[in-house]
């Protein structure tokens, strides 16, 4: 068979096969052939001259194999089929399973050359070899058998049968193995991760093995819509064509080919990432950008028309101008644009804004007069936003209109608070959403040094922290984790340890509570359900004895008492009902012990608990969040009052985009933001730093009144 390009051949509109001559029928030996349509077989004398047998003229299998034959060209002949250029009187194997099965048995099967075959009773695998010894990329598909010699010539007789010197394999399946020749072939090394993303989408299943490149089936990559601005032609039309992209492979490729496995290659680390390609909706793109080009010519502003061949739009001038400044800016919140230096036709730039910051101070709010530099030119705050909701783009002094994606503009209003006075408030725990925004230039020392508490959260090396001075020996993830929470402490921040159940989240926090008492001025404050109280004292007593505590809860509790001690344990209960004198005291921490009891914001005890003053505050739970965003709200409400503003401010920056728009954005902003001050474990994750699991037996004789029981229960099961 002639072997052809694969880049050719696997386009959507492929080249139809060339048409071989029909084979004549044939006798008692049975030949495999092969033509364009696949691998066949006829029966055939001993010099292979086709003829016809009857049944009886083999034995055992061959006689099975013979009588199946005979039938199937039989039904055959009475077929009424057409497929041109197929001789219709040929049995091919991927046609008759049944048929196939019954030759492997057959002690008179031949090859292609006339010689015996025989088949092996172990299996084999296909692989895709590719080496680049002169520069270019050479690759093919080869034959691994079990224990053997990798052959490079083989024949696929059907999906799931390999011929090779003679043997036949039995391998995976592999639906589209007549397209396998078209990857034994030489490319350019640019060419590479499109050779792979066409070869991985087409046999998923065949392992890639390409130099001492690590290859790793993993992830998923998502398609985007993409705009391609090609060209402005002479009277001002712009030609824009609507494509999908993914990665850094070419949005023409992934038009031109069914693409559903992407190839990321990284060269300097030596992989081979193949991931599942998501998306690519490309028919819905298009769509999208008629549509808007229709409300264009609606509004009676665009004059002139536009014309589509398939992915292409032709518009004239003054539409083109309409649609860009109207439309482009919300496109690129979910489309990527491509020859973006084509809009300097139409005066329109492509740009992000950047935040110029003239002052900032404190930890809780970095408060200060801001401006927006766009394309070098300095709009306040007011002026930028009251720009882009007119018009959709920012008008510069020199009548350039600078376009930028709308989602950026969405994120700076979600950070930015701005008062009647036009100053700009951007909160600390923002920071990591607003760092691309900030002109590092401009960026003052306050501003600087708030973001690098929060990036220290990346950098803590827990190997350093001195060892709390308790009456165990932590683990290592539990030495982590009090790492975490001294780091906490030492910047004065909330946060959540959540832990699964069973990993230690009280020794970790008593561990802490080392670092504070005794000696601080003022007592800390854990608040937990009344089942625990027992527990959480004993374990004090037991891991850090020089640690006073006290049960404040109860007939006859005094608070004035109880301050006397270093921590006090409380209930729940007992802050709600006590609130009024409890929040005449400062305490130096305030620990919540299964925090989801507040996740009710508008629960009387979410308000007490809000009423507390302490210098620190911590949440422990291993369930932080149930069953929605407005328990975390009521978390990080207590645990860092100023993290999400106003209820309403959550609710409109983050919980309706999330949960009714499902907008992909926030919520990747909102783990972002929280990340830092959630730290959680789970049991697989640490199973290396767990003990061996320890059971005991215990024998207890019942009482009278138990064994009565036990026998209502049981049925009077009798026992030994």
């Amino acid at each position: 068979m002639t072997h052809q390009d694969p880049f050719q051949t696997l386009k959507h509109i492929r080249s139809t096969p060339a048409v071989r001559s029909a084979v004549s029928d044939g006798p008692c030996f049975f030949h495999l052939k092969q033509d364009d349509f696949g691998c066949c077989v006829e029966t055939c004398d001993r010099t292979l001259t086709p003829g016809e047998f009857h049944d009886h003229a083999c034995r055992g299998a061959d006689a099975q194999a013979l009588a199946a034959y005979n039938r199937l060209k039989r039904s055959a002949h009475a077929r009424w089929q057409i497929e041109w250029g197929k001789d219709q009187q040929q049995l091919y194997l991927r046609d008759h399973p049944e048929l196939t099965e019954l030759l492997l048995s057959c002690e008179r099967l031949v090859g292609f050359d006339g010689a015996p075959v025989s088949v092996s009773s172990s299996a084999a695998v296909l692989r895709y070899c590719c080496e680049a010894p002169d520069g270019t990329l050479s690759c093919r598909v080869m034959l691994y058998p079990a224990g053997g010699t990798p052959a490079e010539q083989f024949v696929c007789l059907t999906p799931a049968l390999v011929l090779s010197g003679g043997t036949i394999y039995r391998i995976p399946p592999v639906l589209a193995f007549r397209q396998l020749p078209l990857f034994n072939c030489t490319v350019e090394l640019h060419q590479a991760q499109q050779l792979f993303s066409l070869f991985a989408s087409t046999f998923p299943d065949i392992w890639i093995d390409h130099l001492d490149y690590t290859t790793a089936y993993e992830g998923s990559i998502t398609a985007k819509p993409t705009l391609v601005l090609d060209q402005v032609d002479a009277a001002g039309a712009l030609h824009l064509r609507v494509l999908v992209s993914a990665g850094t492979l070419d949005p023409e490729f992934l038009h031109s080919y069914d693409i559903t496995t992407a190839a990321l290659i990284d060269d300097h680390a030596k992989t081979v990432q193949l991931c599942r390609l998501i998306g690519g909706d490309w028919e819905t793109a298009v769509r999208e950008v008629e549509k808007r080009l229709k409300s264009c010519i609606q509004t009676g502003e665009g004059k002139d028309s536009y014309v589509r061949i398939d992915e292409l739009f032709v518009i004239q001038k003054e539409l083109t101008q309409l649609f860009l400044e109207r439309e482009l800016a919300d496109l690129l919140s979910s489309y990527t644009l491509l020859g973006s230096e084509k809009l300097s036709a139409y005066r329109i730039t492509m740009t992000a804004p950047s935040l110029r910051m003239k002052s900032a101070s404190g930890i809780d709010f970095l408060e200060g007069e801001a401006e927006v530099a766009v394309a070098d030119q300095v709009f306040t705050m007011a002026e930028f936003f009251d720009h882009w909701q007119r018009r959709r783009y920012i008008l510069l002094a020199d009548g350039t209109k600078a376009v930028m994606p709308g989602r950026l503009v969405q994120r700076l209003q979600r950070i930015v608070n701005q008062d009647a006075d036009g100053k700009m408030h951007v909160s600390f725990f923002d920071l990591p959403l607003v760092s691309e925004f900030i002109d590092e230039k401009t960026a003052s020392r306050g501003f600087l040094g708030a973001r690098s508490v929060l990036e220290g959260f990346n950098a803590i090396d827990y190997t350093a922290v001195p060892p709390p001075e308790i009456s165990a020996e932590l683990r290592e993830y539990q030495k982590r984790g009090f790492a975490w929470l001294s780091y906490l402490k030492e910047h004065r921040l909330g946060g959540c340890l959540a832990d699964d159940m069973g990993l230690g989240k009280t020794i970790q926090t008593i561990a802490l509570l080392t670092t504070i008492h005794p000696g601080a001025v003022a007592p800390s404050l854990i608040v937990m359900p009344k089942s625990i109280l027992i527990n959480w004292q004993r374990e004090l007593a037991r891991f850090a004895p020089q640690i006073s505590s006290v049960i404040h809860h109860g007939m006859g509790r005094n608070l004035q008492e109880s301050t006397a001690a270093d921590v006090i344990l409380t209930t729940y209960a007992t802050v709600r009902n006590d609130i009024k004198e409890l929040k005449q005291h400062s305490f130096t921490y305030i620990i919540l012990d299964e925090s989801q009891h507040i996740k009710n914001i508008s629960s009387q005890i979410s308000r007490a608990v809000m009423l507390l003053t302490g210098e620190c505050r911590l949440a422990l739970s291993g369930t932080p969040v149930e069953n929605n965003l407005g328990e975390l709200y009521a978390l990080f409400r207590f645990l860092n009052p100023g993290m999400f503003g106003t209820r309403t401010q959550f609710q409109q920056r983050y919980f309706d985009p999330v949960t009714k728009h499902q907008d992909q954005e926030a919520f990747d902003e909102l783990k972002k933001k929280i990340y830092p001050f959630i730290l959680r474990r789970l049991k697989g994750e640490v199973l290396k730093d767990l003990p061996e699991k320890n059971e005991q037996m215990l024998y207890v004789e019942m009482s009278a009144a138990h064994e009565k029981r036990a026998d209502a229960v049981c049925g009077n099961v009798r026992r030994p």
